[in-house]
């Protein structure tokens, strides 16, 4: 443990010397807005700008300043959509706003990081979950085993106390006691967190009064600890959402501008193009659920163009909507769009086009989380994580921004389904699951490799930040206590670590990770190694990242 305080010291070092350096860094990003103010549009003032929101609000997300990498972030997507329109639309949007978020980023910035650490492990606050029960002992059941996934976990007895509580601090789930249910299903109003119930007795007629009195999720007692995690876990999936993310591609500047809006105010992220050139580049990195594509487009022919994104094997399955002329519309078009999954005649009234939008990426996410998770963990599966791996090494090498690969095996698996049995190993694997999609950020991604190995990218982060997050989730990993017939136990995992820039593409990260793995295993196990490429590897649960 000594060893992981000198390296938490390292981190609140290397954070003071960020803070220090920060208002240099926001003196930066005026003289860039100056740039482009005085400029009244400059492709290469809003792209430097640009470039230096992106990073601010990676490294402030990673040191803890949530509020000002929000903050940043927002002003890098009105940058994006000046660049994506060639500087024929967005520009009064950024000029009217890029002043008043400046002031918020500083202002934000003047708040300092929140409470609680160098703040590198994780990118949003912690869940918070509310147990409404008489009982003390099963809280005591519970706390320890959800504070280890990253969970707020409070106990309350009484209905007004949680109706208070909720109040001042809402809640991402309920767990309720049965015999409780019906009093918090009279005094709830509005729109309420999630609720799991903690049911008495396992039968239909139990099942249906939870079902009818707002329970979302259903686990009886003695309750079973695994259920129940996997349980809450669909809960919090639904409650928290990813924004869907739709391409659209038009020539038409206004009409664009009006599309990016109404989704965007529907709580979409937008992706505006309006030329053919570079759009496969764009799309790999952007990664669409859905494609607005205009028949018409300066550079080429928008069928044919539907064509080519469709034999693209990044988007065969991504649903795509043709917009097309008033006059196709009312006769059999001459066009051939069968590649397409819908056509719209313009201008879409507001209602039909996120009505068809939100439909079809609802479907098409359904059916591609089938295809591309690991049906065990949830976690994406091999080919699915190698594919992000390059999408999001093609977005580090255009923003100039590090990278961190990490391989990790969890360590004498075989002998945990020798001893416990195969059933309880898969536990072990969820659990291994669920902690890393818990503890890291939205942004980072994580897959199922194959067997007891997993792969994680962790975008916008350095070397000591990436050593820092996978030693801690090492330790909180092997501090979870395992259950099967035979009694608790404990599980550990090893972890190689690989860098980009440093490793320039998939193959050489993907090597490199693999090879300080083998050398976490061979050392001991229950570590994590930094690879390098000219010297031997860090082992960074020993030493001071370098």
């Amino acid at each position: 443990m000594a060893q992981s305080e000198a390296v938490k010291a390292k981190m609140a070092a290397i954070q003071q010397d960020y803070l220090n350096r920060l208002p240099e860094r926001l003196a930066e990003l005026d003289a860039l807005w100056q740039a482009v103010v005085v400029a009244q549009w400059g492709a290469e003032s809003v792209a430097a700008m640009r470039q230096n929101l992106h990073k601010l609000a990676g490294s402030g997300a990673i040191f803890g300043l949530y509020a000002l990498s929000n903050q940043a972030r927002a002003l890098e997507q009105l940058c994006d959509a000046v660049l994506d329109a060639g500087g024929l639309d967005g520009l009064d949007e950024l000029t009217a706003q890029g002043g008043v978020q400046l002031a918020q980023i500083r202002q934000a910035a003047m708040a300092g990081p929140r409470a609680g650490g160098a703040g590198v492990s994780l990118d949003r606050p912690p869940a918070v979950l509310y147990l409404l029960a008489e009982n003390p002992s099963l809280a005591a059941q519970l706390r320890p085993h959800f504070s280890h996934f990253g969970l707020k976990f409070e106990q309350i007895a009484q209905v007004d106390v949680l109706l208070a509580r909720l109040a001042q601090e809402p809640a991402a789930a309920l767990l309720v006691e049965q015999p409780l249910l019906p009093a918090l299903h009279a005094r709830l109003s509005g729109e309420a967190p999630p609720i799991l119930c903690l049911a008495e007795r396992d039968d239909l007629e139990s099942r249906l009064a939870a079902v009818a009195m707002g329970g979302r999720a259903f686990v009886p007692q003695p309750l079973d600890l695994g259920q129940l995690l996997e349980r809450l876990d669909s809960l919090l999936e639904q409650h928290d959402r990813r924004p869907y993310k739709v391409a659209i591609l038009t020539y038409s500047a206004p009409l664009g501008a009006y599309y990016r809006q109404l989704l965007r105010s529907e709580g979409l992220e937008v992706c505006l193009l309006q030329r053919a050139a570079g759009v496969l580049e764009r799309l790999g990195e952007f990664l669409p659920e859905l494609i607005l594509l205009d028949t018409q487009l300066p550079d080429a022919d928008g069928s044919l163009l539907g064509e080519v994104i469709r034999q693209h094997p990044q988007f065969v399955g991504v649903p795509l909507i043709f917009l097309i002329r008033p006059e196709e519309a009312s006769s059999p078009p001459h066009r051939d769009y069968h590649s397409g999954d819908k056509l719209l005649s313009k201008p879409v009234p507001p209602e039909l086009l996120v009505r068809a939008v939100r439909h079809r990426v609802e479907r098409a996410r359904l059916v591609r989380g089938q295809l591309l998770h690991d049906g065990l963990t949830g976690l994406l599966n091999h080919s699915a994580a190698s594919e992000a791996l390059l999408a999001e090494l093609k977005r580090a090498r255009r923003n100039q921004t590090q990278l961190a690969y990490v391989m990790l095996d969890l360590d004498h698996f075989k002998r945990v389904n020798d001893l416990h049995g195969h059933a309880v190993g898969d536990q072990v694997l969820r659990t291994i699951a669920r902690l890393l999609r818990q503890r890291l950020r939205g942004s980072d991604l994580i897959g199922r490799y194959g067997g007891e190995e997993f792969a994680v990218v962790l975008p916008d982060i350095d070397a000591e930040g990436a050593a820092e997050v996978v030693n801690e989730l090492r330790e909180d990993f092997a501090a979870i206590e395992q259950q099967s017939d035979c009694g608790a136990f404990h599980v550990t995992f090893s972890a190689g670590v690989a860098m980009f820039p440093l490793f320039a593409d998939a193959q050489a990260l993907g090597v490199a990770a693999d090879k300080a793995l083998y050398a976490a295993k061979h050392a001991g196990r229950n570590r994590v190694m930094l690879a390098h490429p000219d010297a031997p590897e860090t082992d960074i649960t020993q030493a001071e990242a370098p």
